[in-house]
């Protein structure tokens, strides 16, 4: 997949989530003095592994892309995520 920027990213992100095992997923689109920002919390569930599964997915997918990504995976199944694009 190929995109130009990260808002189109987020919008295929939008269309999926519906379809991943969660009980919470979160997204947000901001923009502040510094630019934009994007920040998920999913909350899995299932499992810690889906949820490390994911995390690194979701890195992935944002690795693509130059930003500043700050991610943060608990062992209670939650990932929070904030991309800040450069």
């Amino acid at each position: 997949m190929r995109f130009k920027d990260l808002d189109e990213v987020w919008n295929l992100i939008k269309l999926f989530r519906l379809s991943l095992p969660a009980r919470v997923f979160e997204m947000d689109r901001t923009e502040d003095q510094s630019g934009k920002s994007y920040v998920m919390r999913y909350v899995s569930g299932i499992s810690v592994e889906t949820t490390i599964c994911l995390a690194k997915y979701f890195d992935g997918i944002f690795s693509c892309y130059t930003s500043n990504r700050q991610s943060r995976t608990s062992s209670s199944g939650v990932i929070e995520m904030e991309i800040r694009p450069e």
